[in-house]
């Protein structure tokens, strides 16, 4: 039975988009997004996650649910969002890869756009929509990115996912001054690690860019992660007391003041100039 969330007139209004993307595969991406996805539908916001990895996509995997309906491939301008969404759990939906199905329908990015503006219109039932993409694919991190209010890019303590964080900011910075960037740091090893990283990041992006991207906190290493996709489920699920759901929850109400900002116009613009020379040199070399 699908469990969208039906809404009164009055309570319409259009979704946040927030996009999970990285320049380079292996940091944990699409575990994230899910598990931030299923976050935000258990403390009351309804969402939808919309697995953009048209090849190889395994959102589905991760939720442990064959995808209902029709592939998002075949959704028309006046088809009801209904027919292409799967139920995961209360307030989460899940729009599956069509490859998940057994189809040969037109993949392109093209089409992904067109697609996504689409859920957009349609989704306004939803608090959140969740892009899951593919990494270094950036004919789809373009479309995604291009549309999205956030776009968080994922790194990790590792000297190639950091580089990679940052030529894609650096990518996204020069192809649109107004898309708002914010780093996300994965298994981190504590707060110190995470801004360490950050910073480095700052530092490269201000020094070069002229631009800056914000900063959406971190998530510690936490072997729960490991087992929560071994078993198909959500962290909250092996255990809602492990060290990861603190950053998880941090990161959820990271989302939600997006949210809030935006229904009230008090969004900030995705530029912030770096201009304390005290910071610049606390940057350890």
């Amino acid at each position: 039975m699908n469990r969208m969330t039906i809404r009164t007139a009055g309570q319409l209004h259009r979704p946040l988009l927030v996009a999970v993307v990285s320049g380079k595969g292996g940091v944990g991406k699409s575990v994230i997004a899910f598990n931030l996805a299923r976050q935000l539908a258990d403390t009351g916001s309804p969402t939808l996650l919309v697995d953009c990895d048209w090849h190889f996509g395994n959102a589905h995997v991760l939720a442990n649910v064959i995808p209902a309906g029709a592939p998002v491939t075949t959704m028309t301008a006046d088809m009801d969002l209904a027919a292409v969404v799967t139920p995961v759990a209360k307030n989460l939906d899940l729009i599956a890869t069509p490859s998940a199905y057994e189809t040969n329908t037109d993949t392109t990015a093209i089409t992904l756009h067109d697609i996504l503006k689409r859920i957009s219109n349609a989704g306004s039932s939803y608090d959140a929509i969740l892009l899951d993409t593919p990494s270094g694919n950036i004919d789809i991190i373009s479309q995604v990115t291009g549309l999205a209010d956030i776009n968080l890019i994922v790194v990790v303590p590792e000297l190639t996912a950091i580089s990679d964080g940052y030529g894609l900011f650096k990518y996204l910075a020069k192809a649109d001054r107004h898309t708002a960037a914010h780093i996300l740091v994965n298994r981190a090893q504590n707060g110190n690690d995470a801004e360490y990283i950050r910073r480095k990041l700052i530092f490269l992006a201000g020094k070069f860019l002229h631009k800056v991207p914000f900063d959406a906190g971190y998530l510690p290493e936490d072997t729960t992660v490991i087992d929560a996709v071994a078993h198909q489920a959500a962290v909250a699920d092996i255990n809602a007391e492990a060290p990861v759901m603190t950053g998880l929850a941090a990161l959820a109400d990271y989302v939600r003041r997006e949210m809030a900002d935006s229904r009230s116009g008090a969004a900030v613009s995705s530029s912030q100039p770096v201009n304390s020379e005290t910071f610049l040199a606390d940057i350890r070399e």
